[in-house]
């Protein structure tokens, strides 16, 4: 069996597009103002009853419509403070992943941010430096908690040097920034046929293939995953009791798909754990906007030295591209389904098969 493409859900919709992607995206976001179309969504994709969805679709809306507010003044506004209303963006659409989880009653007593940023400190010599604190209440804890099912019990540092180091989308302007890879690892899937069933393998490829890696590296894979000793950094799932086309969908029963960081082409990043707090893909991009926002609002100055540093092209990219994933991965989140957006004349691949498979033979 050749190489498959994994995404975070099972259910992908390709889409081609003669414009924008970033625009096109925002439109669609315009859906979920919608009473009637976020109704439908909360109780098919959600399983939420339709009384329970009445409920819920009078928070979801004005969060929502703030968002696309917030956005809209981030891209006609100054660069230089764009932050601010991008963060406040984010914030808004983390409020409704939390509406749509576990916590969503929890939330009118989370309303803050949940993160706090010392503004008092002395300014750092560089971004990476810096550091926020990452508190046990508030939206941006049960943000995290709503995507991986942990809650945040205590205190946590975490400084921006962690935060830029796990953001796919800005791992290149990272690197020439710090002259050090992006904490982040490609990964291809595929299935081996076994006596009964299958046995899924998970390789990594890339930059950080170099790099000798261990499950405990890779939060994606979860229960029953074991090393393969005779492949460097290859990686077995469990026996799976299935046949051929069901092999993805019984994957899930041991893989953590909300640590899979997204891939256009189906061969998902994910970022390195170094330690015990595992980031799914959109929390580092949350915290990069909500400390970039903080140091607009507060310390002004400090954000003119950043500006004239190595660090501002990093940043000013996050505010196109890492907006742009984040939005992305909203609409997927809300409708459990992978959006694929490719631009008009570009190859889309066959769902269910990677487009381009990476060369391994180097490894």
């Amino acid at each position: 069996m050749k190489p498959m493409a994994v995404y975070r859900y099972l259910k992908v919709r390709s889409v081609s597009t003669a414009l924008d992607r970033f625009c096109d995206v925002l439109e669609w976001l315009r859906y979920l103002t919608s009473t009637e179309y976020v109704k439908d969504i909360v109780v098919s994709r959600h399983s939420l009853t339709p009384k329970q969805a009445d409920r819920r679709v009078k928070h979801i809306i004005p969060h929502v419509e703030d968002a696309i507010s917030f956005i809209d003044q981030a891209r006609s506004g100054p660069e230089d403070v764009s932050f601010l209303p991008a963060y406040y963006a984010i914030l808004n659409l983390s409020k409704v992943y939390i509406l749509l989880g576990p916590r969503h009653a929890d939330l009118p007593k989370h309303r803050w941010h949940g993160a706090v940023y010392d503004v008092h400190a002395k300014d750092s010599h560089s971004v990476k430096t810096e550091c926020i604190t990452l508190m046990p209440g508030g939206a941006l804890p049960l943000l995290y908690e709503t995507l991986t099912g942990r809650p945040v019990r205590k205190k946590r540092t975490i400084s921006m040097g962690d935060v830029c180091s796990r953001i796919s989308d800005i791992s290149a302007e990272y690197q020439l920034a710090t002259g050090k890879e992006a904490q982040l690892a490609s990964l291809v899937f595929g299935a081996a046929p076994q006596s009964s069933g299958f046995r899924v393998w998970a390789q990594v490829f890339g930059r950080s293939s170099g790099r000798k890696l261990s499950l405990r590296n890779l939060p994606c894979l979860g229960t029953g995953f074991s090393s393969d000793p005779s492949k460097a950094n290859m990686f077995m799932s469990p026996p799976l009791l299935c046949q051929e086309d069901q092999v993805r969908e019984h994957l899930s029963s041991c893989l953590r798909e909300q640590y899979l960081y997204f891939s256009d082409e189906g061969y998902p990043m994910v970022a390195l754990q170094t330690s015990q707090f595992p980031m799914p893909e959109e929390f580092p991009i949350a915290l990069l906007f909500f400390h970039m926002s903080s140091v607009v609002r507060y310390k002004p100055e400090f954000l003119r030295r950043i500006q004239k540093s190595r660090w501002w092209p990093m940043l000013t990219a996050a505010q196109r591209h890492s907006m742009f994933k984040f939005m992305l991965l909203f609409w997927s989140f809300v409708h459990k389904e992978q959006l694929l957006l490719w631009p008009s004349g570009s190859s889309v691949p066959q769902l269910g098969m990677l487009r381009r498979v990476p060369d391994l033979s180097q490894r």
